[in-house]
């Protein structure tokens, strides 16, 4: 069985003092990370804004009295990792060992955030860590770092996800050329249903260092009814020959752009009218003809 993507993340300051609740999560509650990783100079961080009168001061207040609660639990039981009520274990990260250069300042939590990342991809699959956040600049410094970024809410419908899909069951992607809807259910019972058109990009148990390119890539194709390989990753025309993608986004947008339309009952009708303006000519067209034989 294959787990969620992000299995370690960090969230950013700003998630945090955004949505407090995070880290009081209830039972029924989904769980956005197997383990939280939170640099220690978060706690320092929402001291400075404690007595301040607005929606960030209270969020900051109700985040020092919730990680008090988690100090004092790591403190009476400090063998066990400290768990949320949802099953989302929470790790303080020390970065003060950490070396802040390339545009990192000490004194800035999106640098800890970095920082705290970078300590943690030291004993973790980087492939499964993220950092949590909504900022632009953490989200810049992320990409600057090759850290990936996940969305705050991993609900909300982006067109494209990232998936792991482990080496035993690769043969169904690379031989078969698909996945069907029931494959899919039953490799990803924790994943949403796939959406036409929507791209997936595989991660692999696979440590050899290998470049797949662009093969591990897919695209639902609602008319096949199963997530295929992509088919357009250069240009069919001799002028554009030259161009191909040089990142899985770019990929993905070739792929949307030169994928053929889905077929539709004026396709049926009007085989040989391939496009709209085509079509909208050809209607005009008969409409003429009809007032012309009236007159």
């Amino acid at each position: 069985m294959s787990v969620d993507y992000h299995d370690f993340i960090v969230p950013g300051l700003d998630v945090l003092i955004g949505d407090p609740s995070i880290l009081s999560p209830t039972a029924e509650d989904k769980k956005r990370a197997e383990i939280f990783y939170i640099p220690e100079n978060y706690i320092y961080r929402v001291i400075d804004f404690y007595h301040e009168q607005s929606g960030r001061g209270d969020s900051c207040r109700e985040l020092t009295r919730r990680f008090g609660v988690i100090l004092e639990a790591m403190q009476e039981d400090s063998d066990e990792p400290f768990m949320l009520d949802n099953g989302t274990i929470v790790e303080f990260v020390q970065t003060d060992s950490f070396k802040f250069t390339m545009g990192l300042d000490y004194h800035s939590s999106k640098s800890h955030a970095i920082a705290a990342a970078k300590l943690v991809s030291e004993k973790v699959d980087k492939n499964y860590l993220a950092i949590m956040t909504g900022s632009d600049q953490l989200s810049t410094l992320a990409a600057l770092y090759r850290i990936d970024v996940a969305h705050i809410n991993p609900d909300v419908y982006t067109g494209r996800r990232r998936v792991k899909l482990p080496m035993d069951c690769a043969s169904l992607w690379f031989t078969n050329g698909k996945i069907t809807p029931e494959e899919w259910e039953d490799l990803f019972p924790k994943q949403p249903a796939l959406h036409p058109n929507e791209f997936v990009e595989f991660a692999f148990d696979d440590f050899s260092g290998r470049d797949y390119g662009w093969s591990c890539i897919g695209r639902f194709d609602a008319e096949e009814n199963a997530l295929i390989h992509l088919k357009n990753t250069s240009f069919k025309n001799p002028s554009f020959r030259a161009i191909r993608p040089r990142t899985a986004s770019q990929a993905m947008l070739m792929e949307a752009l030169l994928a053929p339309p889905r077929r539709n009952t004026y396709r049926y009708r009007f085989g040989r009218f391939w496009h709209w303006q085509n079509l909208l000519i050809y209607r005009r067209w008969l409409l003429w003809r009809h007032r012309k034989r009236r007159i």
